[in-house]
């Protein structure tokens, strides 16, 4: 995750989505969905999850954070 966050995504890195997933019970979809992303092609967009529930407590609201799209 360090890694990951440390490069600018479309700069250093290709343009991936970053989606915090806080319960494993959540589908990908449910949380695209959610995010008002449910008509996404997942053929054309790289998107990376990340399993909050499997991060330390005090780092989930920072990695969340980063998560967050405009």
């Amino acid at each position: 995750m360090r890694h990951l966050f440390g490069h600018r995504l479309g700069v250093d890195l290709p343009d991936v989505l970053t989606l915090a997933m806080s319960s494993p019970s959540q589908s990908v979809m449910d949380v695209l969905t959610g995010e008002g992303l449910g008509d996404l092609d997942l053929a054309a967009v790289a998107v990376l999850t990340v399993p909050l529930w499997a991060l330390p407590v005090a780092d989930r609201p920072t990695v969340a954070a980063l998560c967050e799209h405009p």
